[in-house]
């Protein structure tokens, strides 16, 4: 999820497809599989997965307010919310 509340990849897009995709925009190189994930939220990406009946999100900064806005729609919908939950983040 970017900065502004937005979801960048694709249904079923793999994370790191998404992070090769996106850094260079912001002009940023990664050095190996894991930097992918530590450059994508060092610019302020939250790792998301949505599905029917949950939301899944690991960040390591604070949320933005328009990301916290989009976890809040989650949650109207009915969505259960796992935020840094230990199961999602070690699935990368």
């Amino acid at each position: 999820m970017a900065t502004d509340g937005s979801l960048v990849g694709e249904p079923n897009e793999d994370h790191a497809d998404i992070a090769r995709r996106i850094l260079p925009i912001h002009a940023v190189k990664a050095q190996d599989y894991g930097d992918l994930y530590v450059q994508m939220f060092r610019l302020g990406y939250a790792r998301v997965i949505v599905d029917s009946d949950a939301f899944s999100i690991e960040h390591k900064a604070e949320l933005s307010l328009t990301q916290r806005r989009a976890v809040d729609e989650a949650l109207g919908q009915g969505k259960r919310l796992l935020i840094n939950h230990q199961r999602f983040v070690n699935s990368k």
